[in-house]
């Protein structure tokens, strides 16, 4: 006489297997919610730093002024050359609540002016008088701040000399 073996999962390997499933969902879920903050806040602050060295580099390039503006809002910027001689920069406006929907800038309402040099221009009167300074060595460095669902901020240091550069901290740590 022939046995039949039966073959498949037992109820109990079924029940083991879906209790470690849920297990590891438990564990892997929050960590995908954070790092997904991390990089969203700077996927933001990476783009405007990188519209910010677009601009310094076509003041430099062409000898002439360029603006940025980062609105009222908070959500959204334009930058633009700012004479006639500049006018082949095209006037951009950038929404970050298309791209980045939980990206705030703060502080909101300043103008960063780009000199003929693509250093920071303050002598035309439109400094980035909004934004906190200090000075480092013999220029002064300028801070902007991009949050992301109020937990990650991405602190863009923008050097009166042109450079730029981006350092993230979790939560409302000190800088």
């Amino acid at each position: 006489m022939r046995r039949h073996r039966h073959q498949g999962f037992t109820l109990m390997e079924l029940m083991i297997v879906v209790g470690l499933m849920g297990l590891i969902s438990v564990l892997v879920i929050p960590s995908y919610g954070k790092y997904r903050q991390r990089m969203e806040s700077g996927a933001a602050a990476q783009a405007i730093v990188s519209d910010l060295r677009i601009l310094s580099s076509a003041a430099g390039r062409m000898e002439d002024y360029c603006v940025c503006v980062f609105a009222d809002s908070s959500t959204y910027y334009t930058y633009e050359g700012i004479s006639s001689f500049n006018a082949n920069v095209p006037k951009k406006r950038r929404n970050l609540l298309v791209e980045y929907p939980r990206a705030k800038i703060n502080p909101s309402n300043v103008k960063v002016v780009f000199g003929p040099k693509g250093w920071v221009d303050t002598s035309v009167g439109s400094s980035p008088s909004n934004l906190s300074s200090s000075v480092l060595g013999s220029y002064t460095v300028y801070n902007l701040y991009v949050h992301a669902y109020g937990l990650v901020t991405n602190k863009i240091t923008i050097h009166q000399d042109g450079k730029m550069s981006i350092e993230q901290r979790q939560g409302d740590a000190e800088w």
